[in-house]
């Protein structure tokens, strides 16, 4: 019996597997309470005002860690004056 092709529908978002935008606001401010290593509720309310502007302007992964990375920058052993 000849087999038919399988139908295929191709993806129709360009992330379908969320690997480069964070699916929501809260998945955002938990990873960026996962790289700070602290929760958001420690951090004083400019920093969470911050970090609020960032998620409400991209969910982007690479754009939120890299100005969470930014502000958030700790100094490097030894370059303390």
């Amino acid at each position: 019996m000849p087999s038919s092709p399988l139908p295929t529908v191709p993806f129709t978002d360009p992330d379908p597997f969320r690997e480069l935008t964070y699916p929501n606001v809260i998945a955002a401010k938990r990873a960026v309470a996962d790289e700070l290593g602290i929760p958001l509720a420690k951090l004083d309310e400019e920093e969470r005002a911050f970090i609020d502007a960032v998620v409400r302007e991209t969910l982007d992964r690479r754009v939120v860690l890299a100005r969470i990375r930014e502000r958030f920058r700790r100094p490097e052993r030894g370059t303390e004056c």
